[in-house]
């Protein structure tokens, strides 16, 4: 590329060699090593805080990018309608998507991701506006970022960060556009395991404070509520105990950014909930005694495990609701 594009490379306060590499193999890199973790919206923050370009490119570190693919998502960007680009995603095998644009379902709120899973062979070709694209990759003008005050720290650690930014972009009349050109691989959910304890912590913590800050009280409280109460009755063990969790701690920082105290019990509870893996999701009495511990959970110890996993509706106040 000329010119050569501005790197920027964060260190959320790492445990390993990472910082290393990045000076082994990208010495034109910009690296800032941080104190302590700031969350995917607190590094991505501080890296363009450090960086001058007018154009913002968000990457995350397990990705390999194909040959054109920031000169797509640039060329993008010159139509003034365009907020906001994002990637085609395949698997790291190449051959398999990740993504093509997401989708958030009502009135779950669940966010998905287009294509997941299929074969590519030409679906999704296609640019097109979509409900969202993912932080994984996506491009966006420094003059949009400042407007709308960047993406919101208070999704920490991570996930919906990405959902909220492109859904307050619509909200100025600016689309989210997928643009398949820009393609490359992702070794998705390196950071936290796909589909484990931590995942389903930070997924349902971060889609609660979205649902309360997009989300009128009536429509929480009519549909998003039973809705959530069905879904929790036929999903697994292990999403059903987090979710429990989640609203019993509920959100005691409100719709604000959490502390720093708060940050750090939120990533201790990931810490703990990370020991229960995929393999293990409809498996209580396998889990570790300090994440039964967190989620209320019994251990053998203590007294038998309930009959049957019903903590998220209890303390969401939905156990009273009756659906036909």
């Amino acid at each position: 590329y000329e010119p050569p594009p501005e790197i920027v490379v964060v260190d959320n306060a790492s445990s390993d060699e990472s910082a290393t590499i990045v000076r082994q193999l990208l010495p034109e890199a910009l690296l800032l090593p941080q104190g302590s973790n700031l969350g995917f919206s607190g590094g991505v923050g501080a890296a363009v805080a450090a960086s001058s370009g007018e154009l913002l490119v968000l990457l995350n570190p397990d990705t390999l990018v194909d040959p054109g693919w920031l000169t797509a998502l640039a060329d993008a960007l010159a139509d003034p309608n365009c907020g906001i680009a994002g990637s085609k995603i395949h698997d790291w095998d190449g051959r398999h998507l990740l993504h093509t644009g997401g989708l958030v379902s009502r009135p779950e709120l669940l966010a998905s991701h287009r294509g997941d899973g299929e074969l590519d062979h030409g679906q999704y070709e296609r640019p097109e506006p979509v409900s969202f694209v993912t932080g994984a990759s996506l491009a966006l003008r420094r003059e949009l970022w400042e407007r709308l005050g960047g993406l919101d720290r208070g999704f920490f650690p991570g996930y919906f960060e990405d959902v909220d930014l492109c859904w307050r972009t619509q909200a100025l009349g600016l689309a989210g556009r997928y643009i398949p050109g820009a393609t490359l691989r992702h070794r998705e959910s390196a950071g936290t395991g796909k589909v484990c304890g931590a995942f389903y912590y930070f997924h349902h913590l971060n889609r609660l404070r979205f649902a309360g800050m997009h989300t009128a009280w009536a429509e929480l409280w009519s549909d998003f509520s039973p809705a959530e109460a069905r879904r929790l009755r036929a999903s697994s063990a292990l999403d059903r105990a987090v979710a429990g969790l989640v609203y019993r701690q509920a959100l005691p920082y409100g719709l604000t950014p959490p502390s720093q105290v708060e940050q750090e019990r939120i990533l201790q509870s990931g810490r703990t909930l990370g020991t229960i893996n995929a393999t293990l999701q409809d498996q209580p009495a396998a889990w570790p005694e300090a994440a039964q511990r967190l989620l209320g959970i019994p251990t053998a110890a203590e007294s038998p495990l309930p009959q049957k996993l019903n903590i998220a509706e209890q303390e969401a106040g939905l156990a009273g609701y009756q659906f036909s």
